[in-house]
């Protein structure tokens, strides 16, 4: 049985940096993990029945890094436990999560199971993978920019191939692996070399390799670096350690710690329109996430897989490849292919099940054992068939959505949710689709009362799934924002929808701080109030956090026009044109409003210095007035000592 996972693993091994899931939406993140979760479970499934009940085998093989990777596993799990039950859906289904955590545990574990019977094979067949990934990169590379992008079928693209497309679903992930074969079949050629053996085959390889690797790099630094920087990562990571130092935000919520604590500089950077889910690199993610705790179980898990490597080399393979991928971002395929590297030359250690039961005293530990991890794997797979079947039904329905099938698009969201009810992002979608079938009914010129009946239930469904988003996940500014603009869409027609947007948008920016997207759209719904004083003191904020937000100084101008700051507002304008592409309409646009606000401005000014001469030309001579007298009845019994001036000191004269 022994020899039936082991050649599942090699399978595994072409077919999951291939895989990808074009049925969802996000076929190559959710996709990828998906596929690499349910492998891993099903891998662990055929152990359990294969090993521990039909070979009988009561021996589990481990090592110290493993210990340390299940312990972290653990740590991260007891955290997650006690979340929202939005965040924990979030946690399972991201990149990363607790999902990616556990099935990165469990490969490795299959891997340690098999690793006295591992040969150069299993690089044979990673090599195949690898070979194949890059030569479909460098076809895309060669191809025409006028070609692209490539959409297959045209009616519902599955695949959409663009100028940075790779079959491992990122340019990041597709460069790991490269990297990993290259330094494979390096070590292959220098072993011909050595050996005085022919060496055309390994030079040819690893020559094609390396010429991959490198146009990778070009491409990445062509398309540009869209992930976080280091000094915003690097300030988030620190604002955690004054709030959860020891254990984190939770695996799989670097997003909320992005949205708290990002700082105002991050929107300097050319990606400030982004939601990162991810840190700078691996290091900050995991002190962000599983704290500082976590962050020392992930050193001595590096720390022990380099103690259990059997040579000296694989020991400094261990830590120049952690330290690399500490140093970057984190990538499930990097992740699970330096697993699978740190395991191929391991010294394992052998633990006994043991478990005596009946009066014969056989061993019914493996056989327990293997019930209670397949129970454990059936479960897992039961959810994630759920969790995969929510996001066709997702797919599905915005497909319809694209094809102005409102009823297609409406069933098939109730589905999504039916199926998965904890996914808050299902929630928030599903409300907007019935505030924009609702808005559609109330589009019609004669309303019937069922046409209003029907737009009264579809608002109030909105409103009940944006409140079950926030419910699900009350952290995440964007449901919070989603809220708030159902309410401000509401204003008008239901009594108190403006105060609950403002209370919407209120707990949208207390959890977003320096956002300034979301503060525009909060100065507009007040500025729409007519609270204009209000609405300018958070256009000032706009314009502080993003200087070269456009938008910002057009909406600050407005408001102090309202507020009669003329001068103030010209001013503004014309930052705002400023920063305005002249070839555009809204340049255009706001010139006009920016002349005619001048010409104003000075007919105001004239108007003021006509009234000072007019003022000044008013001015006559005039005599002192004479003091005041008063006759005995006016005067008023005051004591004289209660008012008299303080006494001064005399101040000598001039030449004493």
């Amino acid at each position: 049985m022994i020899k039936i996972l082991k050649t599942y693993l090699r399978v595994c091994l072409v077919l999951l940096p291939l895989s990808f899931l074009p049925i969802i939406i996000d076929a190559f993140g959710l996709g990828k993990n998906w596929l690499m979760l349910i492998m891993s479970l099903l891998g662990l499934i055929f152990w359990a029945v294969g090993v521990m009940i039909i070979s009988k085998e009561d021996r589990i093989k481990v090592s110290r890094g493993w210990w340390w990777l299940l312990g972290l596993s653990i740590w991260a799990t007891i955290f997650w436990f006690f979340g929202e039950a939005g965040l924990k859906m979030r946690s399972l289904l991201g990149v990363p999560g607790l999902g990616m955590m556990w099935s990165l545990t469990i490969w490795t574990f299959l891997w340690l199971q098999v690793s006295e019977s591992r040969s150069e094979n299993e690089e044979k067949w990673l090599t195949g993978a690898g070979l194949l990934v890059a030569l479909s990169s460098l076809v895309v590379f060669l191809l025409p920019a006028a070609k692209l992008p490539i959409s297959w079928p045209k009616e519902n693209p599955l695949i959409n191939i663009t100028q940075d497309w790779t079959l491992v679903g990122s340019l990041l992930g597709e460069m790991w692996l490269l990297l990993i074969l290259v330094i494979l079949w390096v070590k292959k050629l220098m072993e011909k070399i050595k050996s005085r053996e022919a060496y055309v085959l390994q030079l040819v390889v690893t020559a094609f390799l390396v010429l991959v690797l490198f146009l990778d790099i070009f491409k990445m630094v062509r398309a540009g670096w869209n992930y976080l920087d280091v000094n915003s990562s690097w300030s988030i990571a620190t604002e955690s350690l004054k709030y959860r130092p020891l254990q984190g935000v939770g695996i799989g919520n670097y997003i909320q710690a992005f949205n708290w604590w990002k700082p105002a500089t991050f929107n300097a950077q050319k990606n400030w329109l982004g939601v990162f889910n991810w840190g700078a690199n691996l290091g900050m993610q995991v002190w962000t996430e599983m704290g500082l705790i976590g962050l020392l179980m992930g050193v001595l898990a590096v720390l022990a897989f380099k103690k259990d490597q059997k040579n000296q080399r694989g020991k400094l393979m261990v830590i120049m490849l952690g330290i690399l991928l500490a140093l970057t971002p984190i990538n499930f395929v990097a992740l699970w292919l330096l697993m699978w590297l740190v395991t191929k030359n391991i010294n394992t250690k052998e633990v006994r099940v043991v478990l005596k039961a009946g009066d014969e005293g056989k061993n019914a530990g493996p056989v327990i054992l293997a019930v209670v991890v397949s129970g454990m794997a059936i479960f897992g797979g039961y959810w994630g068939v759920r969790v995969l079947m929510g996001e066709i039904y997702l797919r599905n329905s915005l497909v319809a959505a694209a094809k102005n099938d409102g009823n297609g698009t409406y069933n098939l969201q109730i589905k999504a949710i039916g199926i998965n009810p904890n996914n808050a992002e299902y929630r928030q979608i599903y409300a907007q689709t019935n505030m924009a079938l609702a808005g559609a009914i109330l589009a019609k010129t004669d309303l019937t009362d069922t046409d209003k009946e029907q737009a009264s239930t579809l608002i109030q469904q909105a409103v009940r799934e944006g409140k079950a988003a926030v419910a699900l996940d009350g952290g995440n500014p964007l449901y919070w924002s989603n809220l708030a603009t159902i309410y401000r869409q509401l204003v008008g027609t239901i009594e108190g929808a403006a105060d609950w947007s403002f209370q919407a948008y209120s707990q949208a920016i207390a959890l977003d701080p320096n956002n300034p997207n979301l503060k525009l759209d909060f100065g507009g719904l007040l500025y729409a109030a007519g609270m204009y004083e209000d609405a300018s003191r958070i256009f000032e904020q706009v314009v502080t956090l993003k200087p070269d937000l456009a938008n910002g100084w057009y909406n600050l101008a407005y408001a102090e026009k309202k507020l009669n700051k003329l001068g103030l507002a010209v001013n503004h304008l014309n930052q705002a044109v400023s920063l305005v592409p002249v070839d555009s309409g809204d340049y255009d646009k706001a010139s006009k409003e920016l002349a005619d606000w001048k010409e104003e401005y000075e007919a105001f000014i004239k108007q003021q210095e006509a009234a000072v001469e007019q003022a000044k030309e008013a001015e006559t001579l005039k005599l002192p007035e004479a003091l005041p007298t008063q006759g005995v009845e006016e005067r008023v019994d005051i004591p004289a000592a209660e008012l008299e001036p303080p006494k001064v000191e005399a101040t000598p004269t001039v030449g004493e």
